[in-house]
């Protein structure tokens, strides 16, 4: 047995100061928590980078009563880094220079889609293999101010049934901005530069946009508001368009309500989404989500007047047992193309649709093959799974799609095919994903998916998907 003491400088730096031989008995960690979340009926600590599981019912060994405790003094964090989810957050553990550190990521993804223009007697098979590499790094002169550079440089093989095999590599720049605390004493942090826009469910956005953002932080809310484009590297939509946004939360991750506003325009055309989300803890032993969204504006001529709302939760009685999730999901369409006003919901451009309901690792919530907008679209969603043998899971879920108003095309949907226009029923979708995280640092993820169609695709035969997917961090 080994014992290591030393000093703690931050949720991710720590230095050795004496190692030493440690008599037998139990392993022990101390450290400060940085983290703190239930899982069923047990707590979940993050200690300097390590998850630790104990009893909700356990005993706090202490030297005073909790409310005389001191609090450690506040540190400057990394917003995007509070935001992020643990897909997106490096460790950081190469030091450079005393106020310097380089955290990377290399991962690398193998993805085989069968038969996704629904037709086996074509040849629309294929199988990409992609290889990157992001880095990031963080300058922290002073306790008011940091800076941060990131990068990402990928290699994709794609090998396709019609095209035969090809290779493209690209690189580009992901994050580039400096953060400054409490500006003039106002209270107020302001971040400019090219940054991350992430939120919990990535439903309204997860994307790297040119802006400067101001956040006010205080226990009980939490205001951002920002102004932001994108000068390069993003596609013709995106880089003339002009972004205002305001998000409005309790700053609670635990129990979290937010509003928000999002308004998208060039010359022509204008899109403003206005709406609010419930996320958290809100039923016993459940996560539960609730987003409520309109969309105003008008393009080609056109009103925009759409809705929509994602409703669920998923219930884990216990550790032991596995989880189940119900969830509905509602993007309204247009029953009238030729009136001037287009009814059908659009989500911002920037989503994702990406979260964890039981598991380690995230995905696709609306599917992992077909990878819906939610737009002209209903989805009901039954999930099962859980967490076993340490940091592994297992998740099962399934998907019903229905358009709401019978249409011969899918918004933004993976999908080869078009619907009939007449048959509204899309068709189901069964989702296996498999998450690994017991080693440090290292995530593996597998992913199968099965695509059944629906009467609204003529003569249309299932598609398949499997996905591979390792992540080491450093």
């Amino acid at each position: 047995m080994v014992k290591v003491t030393g000093r703690f400088h931050d949720a991710k730096k720590f230095s050795a100061r004496e190692v030493s031989s440690r008599g037998a008995g139990r392993s022990s960690l101390e450290g400060r928590i940085d983290r703190l979340q239930t899982r069923g009926d047990q707590i979940e600590l993050t200690i300097m980078g390590y998850q630790v599981l104990v009893a909700a019912d356990s005993e706090l060994e202490r030297e005073l009563p909790v409310d005389q405790l001191a609090l450690a003094p506040e540190r400057l964090k990394n917003p995007s880094t509070a935001a992020r989810d643990d897909d997106d957050d490096l460790p950081g553990n190469i030091e450079l220079a005393p106020d310097l550190r380089l955290g990377a990521q290399v991962e690398f993804r193998q993805i085989h889609e069968d038969e996704y223009d629904l037709d086996k007697d074509s040849a629309n098979d294929r199988d990409d293999t992609t290889a990157s590499l992001r880095t990031e790094l963080v300058w922290t002169p002073s306790e008011d101010f940091y800076a941060l550079l990131g990068a990402r440089h990928s290699f994709l093989w794609r090998d396709e049934a019609d095209d035969g095999f090809s290779k493209t590599d690209d690189g580009a720049l992901n994050e580039a901005y400096g953060y400054w605390k409490n500006v003039q004493q106002s209270g107020w942090d302001l971040q400019v530069g090219r940054q991350d826009f992430d939120e919990p469910r990535e439903w309204l956005y997860d994307a790297n946009l040119d802006a400067i953002r101001g956040i006010l932080s205080r226990p009980t809310y939490r205001v951002e508001l920002s102004v932001s484009t994108i000068l390069h590297d993003g596609s013709d939509v995106d880089e003339d368009l002009f972004n205002t946004m305001a998000y409005v939360s309790n700053n609670s991750r635990k129990r979290h309500l937010a509003a928000y506003v999002i308004d998208r325009r060039d010359g022509s055309d204008n899109f403003t989404h206005v709406g609010g989300r419930v996320l958290g803890e809100w039923l016993p032993d459940s996560e539960v989500w609730l987003e409520v969204a309109a969309l105003r504006g008008d393009t080609g001529g056109q009103d925009l007047k759409g809705h929509a709302f994602d409703v669920g939760a998923t219930w884990a009685p216990s550790d032991e047992a596995p989880a189940f999730t119900l969830g509905y999901a509602f993007g309204s369409g247009d029953d009238d193309p030729s009136n001037g006003t287009n009814e059908t919901f659009r989500q911002t451009g920037f989503h994702d649709n990406n979260d964890k309901f039981s598991g380690l690792s995230s995905y696709r919530y609306y599917g992992e093959l077909m990878r819906p907008e939610l737009a002209n679209l209903s989805i009901l969603t039954l999930g099962l799974g859980g967490r076993f043998a340490g940091r592994q899971s297992l998740d099962l879920i399934a998907h019903k799609y229905t358009q709401v108003e019978a249409f011969d095309e899918l918004v933004d949907s993976d999908l080869d095919m078009d619907p009939n226009g007449v048959d509204d029923d899309l068709g189901w979708e069964l989702d296996l994903v498999y998450g690994n995280g017991q080693l440090a640092y290292l995530d593996l993820e597998l992913v199968a998916g099965y695509f059944e169609p629906g009467d609204a695709f003529d003569d249309a035969d299932a598609a398949w998907l499997a996905a591979l997917q390792l992540r080491f961090k450093f």
